[in-house]
């Protein structure tokens, strides 16, 4: 039991990491945004405005260019997303739901993998997980105050994820940039960047942010990372992709501050207590 706890509270920590700091780096600063009441609101206009060039693909930016121009727009207030990640042989897909209200976050994901469902919910301070049939459909309650549950140690801080995911590019995080044309994602038009990143400072924030328990996740990431991401004409993130010791990762964001996109906890009746989940794990490993 012990390892399945920390393999599956590591997994949910840093898969919630990565969708909060993605949903900070870009995002539009004049579409509608999600707000909590269900009404659309305008985001402030970003100072520096980036245009479509003449052919109307997006314009192109040199390193010092882009940092200012991903700088100065606005954290997202909501986004979807669609993750595929790949490791020794087995992919995990995800569909994501984000919606940041500048106050408090909260973070809805489908994940899955040979067959297997894994659904997770952050919302109001809490964490919500179903392993399918292992849960009997249900959501484990994961209370990050609770003491007597195993898994509440491993959770990241979500405040702090949440202003590490706002943190702009600067020019001591990014190496190098390379342009690599105009291409077409997902319908859209977009700019083509290969980025090379010092992750020292990203991943110190990580571990300021995450339980000490998950230290050693950290500590064996690489010192630089190469990733590569498609912007369209407002500087949004349409899609990206990443390899990271062994694993590849591709995400395609869409649906930036869209007042549509919510995200509720699961009802009362679909939520078990951890001494709930302890029981049917320990009947289904007697059965």
């Amino acid at each position: 039991m012990r390892a399945i706890t920390r393999s599956l509270a590591a997994a949910t920590s840093v898969a919630l990491a990565l969708t909060l700091a993605a949903c900070g780096t870009s995002s539009a600063g004049s579409a509608a945004t999600a707000d909590p009441t269900g009404a659309a609101t305008t985001a402030a206009e970003p100072t520096t405005s980036p245009a479509a060039d003449d052919a109307g693909a997006p314009p192109s930016y040199t390193s010092a260019e882009l940092v200012s121009v991903l700088a100065a727009i606005q954290p997202a207030r909501s986004m979807r997303a669609t993750s595929t990640t790949s490791a020794s042989g087995m992919t995990v897909t995800s569909e994501s739901a984000v919606v940041n209200d500048g106050d408090t976050i909260a973070v809805e994901s489908v994940s899955e993998q040979g067959g297997e469902t894994i659904s997770t919910v952050f919302v109001d301070g809490v964490f919500y997980m179903s392993l399918g049939e292992m849960t009997q459909g249900k959501f484990v309650e994961i209370d990050p105050t609770d003491t007597t549950n195993p898994l509440a140690a491993y959770m990241p801080d979500i405040d702090s994820l949440a202003k590490q995911g706002s943190i702009p590019l600067s020019e001591e995080m990014l190496i190098s940039s390379e342009d690599l044309g105009v291409e077409e994602v997902q319908g859209v038009t977009t700019r083509h960047y290969r980025l090379v990143l010092d992750t020292t400072a990203y991943m110190s924030v990580m571990q300021d942010a995450s339980a000490p328990e998950l230290a050693e996740v950290y500590e064996q990431m690489p010192k630089t990372l190469e990733a590569e991401y498609w912007f369209d004409e407002d500087y949004l993130a349409v899609q990206s992709t990443v390899e990271v010791m062994g694993t590849s990762t591709t995400v395609v964001l869409r649906d930036w501050n869209d007042p549509g996109v919510t995200v509720t906890a699961p009802a009362a009746d679909e939520v078990i207590s951890w001494s709930e989940f302890e029981a049917l794990a320990e009947a289904a490993a007697g059965a």
